[in-house]
Order: C-alpha cells, then structure tokens, then sequence
C-alpha cells in the first residue's frame, strides 16, 4: 500500500511538473507573439507544431473563420471577379503560389537591436514562421553549402542555390538563417504524407535591410527534381513577367487585383484576393504600399501581387500589367490596411513615378501573350 501511494504522489508531481513547463511554454510563445509589433509572424514554441499550428489556425482573432482565405490547390476562377475570370489569371496566381514557401525560424539572434521585433527573445528557440518565394535557382559547382555538407569531409561538389525573397524581422541574419527550415509545395495537409512537400535547410542571408525590411535568404539542395520544378515555375513566372524592376505607377484608370498566397500560422498556403487599388506611401525616401488584402500571422514575408487591368470589362490577361510589389511586411490596425516593406525602385527619380505611366499603358493596352 505504501509503495501505491509512492507512486500516486509521483504521478501527482510529474503531471504537476508537466503542467508548470506547459504553462511556462504558452506564456513563452505569448511574450514573443507581442514582441513583434505589427509584423506578422507567426509563433508556434517548442512544443508539437503538429498542434500548435491548427490551434492557432483555429482561435485566429484577426480572421476569424478565415472565410476569405482560398486553399491554394482550390484557387479557380470561380474565386475572380466576373470581370477578370480569365484561366490565365488563375496560372498567373498559381505559378506564384507554386514558388512560395513556408519558412520556420528555430532560433533568435542576439544581433537584433534593441526595439526590433523579437529583441526581447534574443537567444531564445521559440520558433516563429514566415512565407518567403523563389526568385532564382542556379548549379553550382565546389564544396556543397548544406548544413549537412558544410560539416561533412567530402562534401557534395555538384548542388543548387536557391535564391528566395522574405521580409527582415522574419529572418534577420545569417546566425538565423542556418536555423531556418524552407518548405517547399506545402500545399495541403496531405502534401506532408505525399512526399510532395521537401524541407531544406537555409544557410545564408544577404545584404538584410532592417529599415526597408527586406531579405534575401539561401539554401542549398541535391535534389535535381527539386531544382527542375523550381526552374520550370521560374520559366513560367518568367513568362508571366512576375520579376521585373519596374517603376509602380497606380491610376483610377484601370482596374486591380491584388492577391496575397501566405502561409497564415504556419498552415499550408492560401490565396487571398482584392480589388481595391493598393496606394504607394512614401516614407524615408523609400516607396511602401499599402493594401486591403487579408492577411493572418505567418503571412510575413509573402508576395503581394498587383494585377492592372485595362478597361473595359470583361478584362484578359493579355490585357493585364503585372507588378509584384515588396514583401508583405505588417498589419495598421488604426488605418485599418496592410503594409508591404520597402523599396528604392522608381523612387530615385521622383517623376518616373509618373512619366512611366505611358509606358506602362502601353503594355497595357498593347498586350502580350
């Protein structure tokens, strides 16, 4: 009898035990949660992101029910607005959706200054996510920068750099970054059982901008069919004339959609739409843009997606000017929008901003295929 209630009581002080480090995790991940401003990543801690992700999916306050968020594999035209219910649009949005991916940050750097976002966890493994998206992939050649090459005696000599876009405060450095899991076609739940769904480790960032908020990350594959369906989403998206650096001219003229694919608290990625007329703010010398398009944390770092449309209705994508704007950056709750980071183009000479509008109604009404 003696050594039954031994082992209640030790039952009793381990469960106790469990409940205090739970307790403590949930008021962890709370205090980096507010130490972030505006910005809008999502923090999931150390505990089973299995759980923690749907949870937070779940008790969204920002979006409650998320009824305006699309699953990226159902996005169709039956989600566009009748006046731009082209096929092509929707290849357009999936062919980003395609190159956008999930970023998980392990760790926080003590480089952050004080006052930026996440300073306060400095040094700490309360994992927090991101979205990013591919800008390049290219072969290279020599030692492999893999985390696992890097440590390894015979490194693979043959591998590829992927290139990819976020936002700073998701990313800050490259202490970061070597903790940074990328994942590659989340798309849904089964895409994890499937296969279809590939992490790689990032080893890099370059040339991080904190005051325009913008990042550059890099990570390193074998993976030769990874890097082919990278390549051939870069070719469409080439196709498309996604990544181009473009002057940003807006006019009442014309008609807009602006479309946002994320992964909000860390979830599988989904496509959020507009047509409002995004407006450029121009602050520090620099060009931000704002926009009515939903976005939840975990949406830090996302592309944000202008389509312009000539008039009149109905509107074909041979018809359309598209212009990829900076990272999603942060929410104003005040004013009631979201913000993009920052950006020098166009900004150089003020009157581009303007001039340049022929050209861009040229492309416009002149069409392309």
């Amino acid at each position: 009898m003696q050594m039954t209630g031994f082992i209640a009581m030790g039952n009793e002080n381990s469960t106790s035990q469990d409940a205090q480090s739970n307790q403590g995790d949930v008021e962890a991940v709370k205090a980096k949660k507010s130490d972030q401003g505006n910005h809008e990543c999502e923090v999931l801690g150390g505990g089973s992101e299995a759980l923690g992700s749907p949870y937070a999916w779940a008790n969204c306050t920002k979006n409650p029910g998320h009824t305006h968020f699309i699953p990226a594999p159902e996005f169709c035209t039956e989600h566009l607005p009748n006046w731009c219910a082209d096929p092509k649009v929707v290849e357009c949005v999936r062919c980003l959706a395609a190159l956008t991916v999930r970023l998980r940050v392990t760790y926080t750097s003590w480089g952050r200054p004080d006052g930026y976002s996440f300073a306060k966890n400095r040094g700490s493994y309360i994992q927090h996510t991101g979205t990013g998206w591919v800008r390049n992939v290219k072969l290279r050649s020599g030692g492999c920068m893999c985390p696992v090459c890097s440590k390894s005696s015979t490194p693979s000599q043959e591998w590829y750099e992927v290139q990819l876009e976020t936002a700073c405060h998701v990313v800050y450095n490259t202490e970061e970054a070597q903790t940074t899991k990328v994942d590659f076609f989340y798309d849904d739940e089964s895409s994890k059982v499937d296969g279809w769904t590939e992490t790689v480790l990032a080893f890099k960032t370059k040339d991080p901008d904190q005051e325009g908020d913008n990042c550059t990350l890099f990570c390193a594959t074998h993976d030769h069919e990874l890097a082919k369906m990278l390549r051939a989403y870069l070719t469409k998206a080439k196709k498309y004339r996604l990544y181009r650096d473009d002057e940003v001219y807006f006019s009442t003229k014309w008609l807009y959609l602006c479309v946002i694919v994320s992964h909000p608290h860390g979830q599988p990625k989904q496509v959020t739409l507009t047509t409002n007329q995004p407006t450029l703010i121009l602050k520090d010398f620099r060009m931000h843009f704002t926009y009515t398009t939903d976005t939840c944390p975990g949406s830090s770092g996302a592309p944000v997606l202008v389509l312009i449309f000539a008039r009149p209705e109905p509107c074909k994508f041979s018809r359309c000017y598209p212009c990829l704007l900076p990272p999603h950056s942060e929410c104003l709750p005040k004013q009631r929008v979201n913000q993009s980071s920052a950006t020098w183009i166009g900004y150089s000479s003020p009157t581009n901003l303007y001039t340049n509008s022929s050209q861009i109604w040229g492309h416009i009404i002149g069409g392309h295929h």
